[in-house]
């Protein structure tokens, strides 16, 4: 017969989740600013430089946040 082994303490919730959820949101803002950094430098381009992109006005937004043109 083995011996029993107790199962460890858990970690009080508390300070390692609140980590962890400004960590995510932290993440979040980041990617956030980053799609809207994306969007600003495609709407500075004319159209002619969109269309070497295969991009027109309406698809802009979609192509910053998705990294590519709807299909």
């Amino acid at each position: 017969m083995t011996a029993h082994r107790p199962t460890p303490p858990r970690r009080p919730a508390g300070r390692a989740g609140d980590a962890g959820l400004l960590a995510r949101a932290w993440l979040g803002l980041a990617a956030f600013c980053a799609r809207r950094r994306a969007e600003a430098e495609l709407r500075a381009m004319d159209a002619r430089e969109l269309g070497d992109l295969a991009l027109d006005r309406g698809g802009i937004g979609y192509a910053a946040r998705h990294g590519r043109t709807p299909r």
